[in-house]
């Protein structure tokens, strides 16, 4: 059966600050658990433990996200962005998971990753990190799986341990499938400085004794982001309502081609049955000539075949007054042709078989000799 596609979003989120780096920015997250997901979809333990015994296999795992809409501030936008026209995702990869490991926890059985992502892409980070500081960064995770490879229990889908399935990445989204799926720490240090002490109770705001004037230097802070925040969800805005109204317009524009289409169309068809109009008449008018012109011709063969009996009438009685033998094929074939010229030639050779022949006695000679009619006359 051919592998699909099952989106499962993460049922737990961290950022821990234990750990610092100059180069990536650190993400710790829960990539998933044993208990399913609102859309009764889940994975077994043995599939998590798979994945951690086979470390090398999921060696940098892909951290995605849709830049296009975490850049300009569309936060409530994020998604896999999967099409399942073309059978492709619309994300880029930000950054790498680079460990995994299983705890034990309220979840069940979770799997737990860390995530780096570049400092060089430093508008990525800060959108991150904005996120991280409203409590609204979220993930989820990819897995491609076989439908036969999977457990069913209580109307929940497991995808268990198998060869043909496994963990393809996790993505940046902002509707998870857990409500607990948030951020709980961040780390972005700076030139490589550890967080100090208090870092994590500078993340959580005014408490665990801080002073008035750090109180209202996070508050500040939190008043800057969210200015921020709201800066970008107007600017998202006003892009969204551009396009709407380029939609429209291109809409209106649309119409207004459809229909002078469709008038150019009616009158080309209107032309077309004029014209198969006139080639109608014009094939019964040729009908007509047709007919015309047959008439004609069996009228001049008729005509022909008279004149050629009425020929041969005269060359018979002809050949019949000159007392020619009718039964002679010669002569009978000289009437049917009625050719006049082969029977005078009849008639000629008949006459000469006709003339008397004379004897002339010849002095010559002893006694009487046969001469030639006119030869030898005295």
């Amino acid at each position: 059966m051919a592998n699909r596609k099952l989106m499962i979003l993460a049922s737990d989120i961290a950022m821990p600050q234990q750990e610092h780096s100059d180069i990536f920015l650190l993400v710790e997250m829960r990539i998933l658990s044993t208990r399913p997901n609102g859309n009764n979809e889940g994975v077994t333990e043995a599939f998590i433990d798979e994945v951690v015994t086979h470390q090398e296999k999921y060696a940098c795992l892909p951290l995605y996200a849709d830049v296009a809409n975490l850049l300009r501030g569309a936060y409530c936008n994020l998604g896999h962005m999967y099409d399942c026209d073309t059978n492709s995702f619309g994300t880029k990869q930000i950054g790498s998971i680079t460990e995994l490991r299983k705890v034990n926890d309220e979840y069940g059985a979770s799997l737990i990753g860390q995530a780096r992502i570049p400092k060089r892409e430093e508008d990525v980070c800060n959108a991150l990190m904005e996120l991280y500081a409203n409590g609204m960064l979220k993930f989820s995770f990819e897995i491609q799986y076989t439908a036969d490879a999977t457990v069913e229990e209580n109307g929940v889908l497991y995808v268990d341990a198998d060869d043909r399935n496994a963990l393809t990445g996790v993505a940046v989204v902002s509707v998870p499938a857990y409500s607990e799926s948030v951020a709980l720490n961040l780390v972005a240090e700076q030139h490589g400085k550890p967080p100090d002490e208090g870092a994590e109770a500078r993340n959580e705001g005014v408490e665990n004794d801080m002073t008035l004037e750090e109180a209202m230097a996070s508050l500040a802070e939190k008043d800057e982001m969210i200015a921020s925040l709201t800066a970008r969800a107007e600017k998202a805005e006003k892009e969204l309502d551009n396009q709407k109204t380029m939609k429209d317009e291109e809409k209106a524009s649309y119409e207004t081609d459809k229909e002078a289409l469709e008038a150019e169309l009616a009158k080309k068809e209107n032309a077309c049955a004029e014209l198969n109009e006139k080639v109608e008449a014009l094939t019964k008018d040729n009908a007509k000539l047709e007919s015309l012109r047959a008439e004609l011709n069996q009228m001049k063969q008729e005509k022909a075949e008279a004149e050629q009996k009425q020929k041969q009438e005269k060359a018979k009685s002809f050949a019949e007054l000159q007392g020619l033998d009718m039964k002679n094929e010669t002569v009978a074939k000289a009437v049917d042709e009625a050719d006049y010229q082969m029977l005078a030639e009849l008639l000629i050779a008949k006459q000469e078989q006709e003339k008397p022949k004379y004897s002339i006695a010849s002095l010559a000679g002893d006694g009487f000799s046969t001469k030639s009619e006119y030869g030898d006359l005295v």
